[in-house]
């Protein structure tokens, strides 16, 4: 029986940005979507969210790269 290899992980990158959302217009268009939420770095290390919601482990690898960088 022949097995289909995994496929190739493909290259990524990412980008972070230090942000500021100066009004309230702002704020509210953030807040409007239900998959927007503020999280700690606690939460993000942790994997969930204070309400219980699952924090991508996409999110983990950016704050322990982040984390190193400022070491």
């Amino acid at each position: 029986m022949r097995r289909n290899p995994a496929p190739a992980r493909r290259p990524t990158s990412s980008h972070c940005y230090e942000v500021a959302l100066n009004s309230e217009s702002a704020l509210a268009k953030v807040a409007a979507n239900p998959d927007n939420r503020w999280v700690t770095e606690a939460e993000i290390l942790s994997g969930w969210c204070n309400d219980g919601t699952r924090v991508s482990p996409t999110m983990m690898r950016i704050v322990m790269w982040l984390s190193n960088e400022r070491a």
